[in-house]
């Protein structure tokens, strides 16, 4: 099985640490990836809807290769800390601009999905309802506690 993490931090931080505790369960049994959207040029979403009719986006930067890793995993897992009661904006430039390019979600469609929140006070609830959000719409099954 392959699995992508999509770590929405920037810092080598409490998010980090649980993605590392994560893939030390799910290594032996599964290729993992963790794509990093802050080393990667992918630009917030302009809503052109260029995508709705050629395969991905127009612009030339990471989307596209993203996506194409995205649609080769088994189930991806979305990571966030949180620094106002909601994801990083990192990870929701990122959710925002690959989840609309992939055509109709079908890169994310009928794959398990799962998010995990770090917080040093509170905000997880609502990050974790945020990116569940897009999960849902994409029809993925959503991995819960």
């Amino acid at each position: 099985m392959k699995i992508v993490i999509i770590n929405g931090s920037a810092r080598k931080g409490n998010i980090l640490t649980a993605i590392n505790a994560f893939m030390k369960g799910a290594a032996d049994r599964n290729a993992i990836e963790v794509i990093q959207p802050d080393k990667l040029h992918i630009s917030p979403c302009k809503g052109c809807g260029a995508c709705q009719c050629h395969k991905g986006c127009v612009d030339n930067d990471d989307t596209n290769p993203t996506i194409d890793k995205i649609a080769a995993a088994d189930m991806i897992l979305f990571a966030t800390p949180v620094y106002f009661a909601h994801p990083s904006g990192r990870i929701y430039d990122f959710l925002d601009r690959v989840f609309y390019s992939a055509g109709g979600y079908d890169a994310f469609k009928f794959k398990p999905g799962a998010a995990v929140a770090v917080a040093r006070r509170g905000g997880t609830t609502a990050a974790l309802d945020g990116i569940n959000k897009y999960l849902g719409i994409a029809q993925m099954p959503v991995a819960g506690s």
